[in-house]
């Protein structure tokens, strides 16, 4: 009766499987809480600025900042009295800031306007007081035919008002 008791007991044990994490190492920062699809709205006088979007935030309380994965950035204007998104931000992941509502985000980069202008870098940061985005990174932005290449960048999330830093160079069909 023993052996068949402990037999029953290893065969559910080999069919849950249980995930078992690694203790977190002496002075390692752990996050103060985990959150699987996570979303944002930051407003304005109640409306819409932009909403993030994450597969995963892990929240670090104590230093004010939550760090997220799978990014999307959706940015919106009121325009006619309707909301519309001007442009979205895909990112792999990036660092969230709970005081100021700046963000930071690296690994492929890629703001889409509405338009169909494309800007692609590395890492960028959004500063909610100035509602600009910034880089030091490496750039590409495509509009229509016209690409330009560079390092450094200042820009709108709409992508109407970009200034490449340093190293500008493109490709402008049709200017001379």
């Amino acid at each position: 009766m023993r052996c068949a008791f402990t037999a029953a007991v290893a065969a559910l044990l080999v069919g849950c499987n249980p995930t078992v994490s690694n203790p977190p190492r002496p002075g390692q920062e752990v996050p103060a809480q985990e959150i699987d699809d996570f979303s944002f709205t930051e407003t304005r006088l109640g409306v819409p600025r932009w909403t993030l979007h994450a597969k995963t935030l892990s929240d670090f309380r104590a230093k004010e900042y939550a760090v997220v994965g799978g990014v999307l950035v959706d940015f919106f204007q009121l325009e006619e009295e309707s909301l519309v998104t001007t442009s979205t931000l895909r990112a792999d992941s990036g660092e969230f800031r709970r005081s100021t509502r700046d963000m930071r985000v690296w690994g492929d980069v890629v703001i889409h306007n509405r338009e169909g202008t494309e800007l692609y870098t590395g890492w960028l940061r959004w500063t909610e007081r100035t509602g600009r985005i910034t880089t030091l990174d490496t750039v590409l932005v495509q509009r229509g035919v016209s690409t330009m290449r560079g390092t450094g960048l200042e820009s709108d999330p709409e992508l109407r008002d970009v200034r490449i830093l340093a190293d500008v160079t493109g490709n402008l069909p049709g200017r001379k």
